[in-house]
C-alpha cells in the first residue's frame, strides 16, 4: 500500500523535470535564434547592468535627464553590438533581415576581435539613461551574474551578452518549479498542476521574454514566490522565517517593477491581515512583529531606489486630461478595453513577438486568421464567464457576511493572492491606459508575471460559472487541451518564423544585379 504513492510521486517528479528542461531547452533555443538586440529595449537593460558590472557599485541617475538623452546606450560594448549586427536598420523593418554571417562562428570572432577596448571613465561621468526610468534590483542582479559570466569568457562582448540572455531561462527554470507548487497550493489535482505547469512552460510568450534580457523576468519569478510564501503563510501565520522571506520577496519586487508590486503586495497584506484576526490573536505587538518583517525590506530597498533617482524627472508626465465623462467612456476605457482583449494587447499576447514587428505565421495568411480569430472568440468567451463568475461569488459573499459572518466572507474573498492580484492588475492596467492614454505602449508582455491567474482562471475558475457539472469539465479539459495545441503549434511555427525574419537571405542590391547584367551580357557577346 506505501508503494503505490511513492512510485506516484516519483513519477510526478520526473514528469515536472521533463517539462522544466523541456521549456528551458526551448528557452534556450530562442537565446541563440533571436537576433543580438531584437527584443525589445534590450540594448538599454543590457547596457544598465554592464555599467553596474564595470563600476561594482550603484550609480546616481542625477546625471541623465530623462528625454535630453543624445543617446539612450554608453556602454562601449552596446553599441558595438548594435552597429555590427545593424541593430536600427533590422528593427521594424520585417522585410530586412540581418547582415549576411550573422550566427555563424567566424561573424561572432569578428565582433569580439572588432570590439573596443572598456574603461570605467565613460559609466562613471553619465549614468545609464534606463537609471532614471526602471529601479535597479534587476540589473543589480544582472551584473552581478555577469561576474561569474566574466570570469569564464573574459571580456568578449558576444559571449557576455549571450550569458545575459541565460540569466533569465535560469529563472525560468526556478519559476517554473514555483508555478507548480503555487497550483498545488491553489488545490489542484497533481495531474492538472503539471499540465497547468506545461502551458506556462510552453507557451509561446514565455519562451520569448524567458530568452531575453528584461526585468520581468526576475519579477515574474518574484511574484510567483510571493504567491507561493503567501500560501504558506496562510497556513501557518506565525512563522517567523516566511514571513522573512515573503517581505524579502516583496522588497526586490518593489526595486524590480514598482506596478508588479503594487498589485501583488496590497492583497498578500490585506490576506496576512485578515487571517491574524482569530482567537488566538496574541495583540497589537505580535502583530506589529509581522508588519515589521513583511514592510521594512521594501522600506529600506525603496530608500536606496531614491537615492538613485533623486534629482530625476518622470518621462511619463504631462498625459491630456480628458475635458468630460463621454470622452473618458469613450476615448478612454472602451479604448483599453478593445486594446487589451482585441488589439495590440491581445496579440502581442498570443502571437507577435520581437519590436512588435514579428508575427508568428501559421502555414499561410489564410490559416494565420483563422488561429487568431478563433482565439478571439475564445477570449470574449472567457472574459463573460469571469464575469458571471465574479458576480457568482460577489454574490455568495454578500449572503454569508448578512448572515452574521462577515469575517469569514472576508476571509474567504482575500484567500486566493493569485486571482486577487491578477484581477487587481487588470483594473490597474485599465485605469494606467486611460489616464496616461496608453503612453507607456502596451503589450502583451506586460502580463507574463501573472500568466498563471490568467491560465488558471480560463481552465478553472470561469468554467465554475457553468451550471452543469459535464459543462464545467468538458470546458476545463477544453481549455486544457487548447492550451497544449497552441503551445506545440505556435512553438513550431514561431521557430519557424523566426528563422524566416531573421535569416532568410538577402535580395541582390540594384547595384548587384547591374553589375551581374552586364557580366552576363559581356559573355553572352
Amino acid at each position: 500500500m506505501t508503494l503505490q504513492p511513492k512510485l506516484k510521486s516519483k513519477l510526478v517528479a520526473w514528469v515536472l523535470v521533463g517539462i522544466v528542461l523541456g521549456s528551458v531547452s526551448l528557452s534556450l533555443r530562442w537565446v541563440f535564434l533571436v537576433p543580438i538586440f531584437q527584443s525589445p529595449d534590450e540594448d538599454v537593460h543590457f547596457d544598465y547592468a554592464l555599467c553596474l558590472n564595470e563600476l561594482h557599485r550603484l550609480i546616481r541617475a542625477s546625471s541623465t535627464e530623462v528625454g535630453e538623452v543624445p543617446n539612450w546606450t554608453i556602454h562601449p560594448y552596446v553599441e558595438h553590438l548594435s552597429n555590427v549586427t545593424d541593430k536600427c536598420e533590422v528593427t521594424f523593418h520585417p522585410d530586412r533581415p540581418m547582415p549576411t554571417g550573422y550566427g555563424t562562428k567566424d561573424f561572432y570572432r569578428n565582433v569580439d576581435r572588432t570590439a573596443p577596448p572598456v574603461t570605467r571613465d565613460r559609466c562613471k561621468t553619465r549614468a545609464p539613461a534606463l537609471a532614471a526610468v526602471y529601479p535597479y534590483g534587476y540589473y543589480l542582479l544582472l551584473a552581478g551574474w555577469l561576474d561569474i559570466v566574466r570570469l569564464v569568457v573574459r571580456d568578449r562582448p558576444v559571449a557576455i551578452f549571450f550569458g545575459a540572455r541565460i540569466f533569465s531561462v535560469l529563472l525560468l527554470l526556478g519559476n517554473l518549479l514555483l508555478c507548480y507548487g503555487v497550483a498545488r497550493e491553489m488545490r489542484l489535482r497533481r495531474s492538472f498542476a503539471l499540465l497547468l505547469t506545461a502551458c506556462i512552460g510552453f507557451f509561446p510568450l514565455t519562451s520569448f521574454v524567458s530568452s531575453y534580457v528584461q526585468p520581468d523576468n526576475l519579477a515574474w519569478t518574484l511574484v510567483t514566490l510571493s504567491y507561493f510564501l503567501s500560501f504558506r503563510l496562510k497556513r501557518d501565520p506565525n512563522n517567523k522565517t516566511i514571513q522573512t522571506i515573503l517581505g524579502l520577496a516583496l522588497g526586490f519586487l518593489l526595486v524590480t517593477k514598482l506596478q508588479f508590486y503594487v498589485c501583488v503586495a496590497l492583497p498578500v497584506f490585506a490576506m496576512v491581515a485578515v487571517e491574524r484576526i482569530r482567537p488566538n490573536w496574541k495583540g497589537w505587538h505580535d502583530s506589529a512583529r509581522v508588519a515589521l518583517r513583511l514592510l521594512l525590506p521594501s522600506l529600506l530597498f525603496e530608500l536606496i531606489h531614491v537615492w538613485v533617482v533623486s534629482g530625476t524627472r518622470s518621462c511619463y508626465t504631462g498625459a491630456a486630461p480628458y475635458t468630460n465623462f463621454n470622452q473618458f467612456v469613450i476615448g478612454g476605457f472602451s479604448n483599453a478595453i478593445w486594446d487589451y482583449f482585441v488589439l495590440n494587447t491581445h496579440l502581442s499576447f498570443w502571437a507577435i513577438f520581437g519590436w512588435m514587428d514579428t508575427h508568428i505565421q501559421f502555414r499561410n495568411g489564410l490559416w494565420t486568421q483563422r488561429v487568431m480569430f478563433v482565439l478571439q472568440v475564445c477570449a470574449w468567451i472567457f472574459l463573460a464567464l469571469t464575469l458571471v463568475r465574479l458576480e457568482q461569488v460577489a454574490s455568495r459573499l454578500t449572503r454569508v457576511a448578512r448572515k452574521g459572518r462577515k469575517l469569514l466572507a472576508l476571509r474567504m474573498a482575500l484567500s486566493n493572492v493569485p486571482l486577487n492580484s491578477y484581477f487587481f492588475f487588470t483594473v490597474f492596467m485599465i485605469a494606467l491606459y486611460v489616464y496616461y492614454q496608453n503612453r507607456f505602449g502596451a503589450q502583451g508582455r506586460n502580463w507574463i508575471p501573472f500568466l498563471l491567474p490568467i491560465f488558471f482562471t480560463s481552465a478553472f475558475y470561469a468554467p465554475k460559472a457553468l451550471t452543469m457539472q459535464v459543462a464545467r469539465r468538458l470546458c476545463r479539459w477544453g481549455v486544457i487541451l487548447g492550451l497544449l495545441t497552441y503551445c506545440a503549434i505556435g512553438g513550431y511555427y514561431s521557430i519557424k518564423t523566426l528563422k524566416n525574419r531573421y535569416y532568410a537571405h538577402r535580395a541582390p542590391s540594384i547595384s548587384k544585379l547591374a553589375v551581374q547584367t552586364r557580366s552576363v551580357a559581356a559573355r553572352t557577346e
